[in-house]
């Protein structure tokens, strides 16, 4: 019959390896939360159609690769005329009752990294806000010029318009850099003070993980313990 100190000894050894493995399990839990993707706001950096710029940021979801346009959460670009003193805003959907113009991605293969947006060929890039005098359009595609490559145009309420195209290279175009993580639960566009010299992302360091090294030093401990037993 097994001794009831030996009995008392193994069933608290039993127990402690139960909570090691639970502080484990819900760290590692807590950790893959934690990780999630966060909304990621882009400056849009994209050269000049003669008198023509595009300036402003998107806003995706933060996933990263291939993304369609269910990842765009939100976007504000202005297209500036300085012959035609001129321009328009374009807010996206996260802008509520002010948002006023519809984004159209054909092929769906805007890619995107930590710090960039990259449209590579045939894929097209279309922003447009109509219905009005002051209206404005911008296109993107990585084609020879004369296919519709980057155009930009925007009118002013007399209805006068400037619009100018520009041939871009076939290996693909820059949309956007300087890609800054956000809270994910804050997709407000607000000022974009990352620092033009550092592109990269600060990762922060998981509030989980002092609980998972808990865990980790309790499974050493008992396995200190065995050893000594046996010993």
């Amino acid at each position: 019959m097994v001794a009831a100190p030996a009995l008392l000894g193994g069933l608290r050894t039993l127990l402690a390896l139960a909570v090691t493995c639970v502080v484990l399990a819900v760290s590692v839990c807590a950790m893959s939360s934690s990780s999630a993707t966060a909304a990621t706001v882009y400056t849009v950096d994209l050269p000049p159609t003669g008198d023509l710029t595009l300036t402003g940021t998107i806003t995706t979801d933060g996933n990263l690769g291939a993304l369609t346009l269910s990842n765009f959460l939100d976007w504000d670009l202005t297209v500036s005329s300085t012959s035609l003193s001129a321009s328009y805003e374009f807010f996206g959907p996260a802008h509520g009752p002010t948002s006023n113009s519809t984004l159209h991605l054909a092929q769906d293969n805007v890619v995107a990294t930590y710090t960039t947006l990259f449209l590579p060929y045939p894929g097209v890039f279309d922003l447009e806000a109509g219905g009005c005098n002051a209206c404005g359009q911008a296109v993107v595609t990585p084609s020879p010029p004369g296919f519709n490559v980057e155009y930009f145009r925007v009118c002013n309420s007399a209805g006068a318009c400037d619009e100018v195209e520009i041939g871009l290279s076939l290996s693909g175009v820059q949309l956007a850099d300087a890609g800054v993580q956000t809270s994910s639960d804050n997709n407000d566009q607000g000022e974009n003070n990352n620092d033009q010299g550092n592109n990269l992302s600060q990762v922060p360091l998981p509030a989980t993980l002092p609980l998972f090294a808990t865990g980790l030093a309790g499974l050493g401990l008992l396995g200190w313990r065995r050893k000594k037993t046996a010993g």
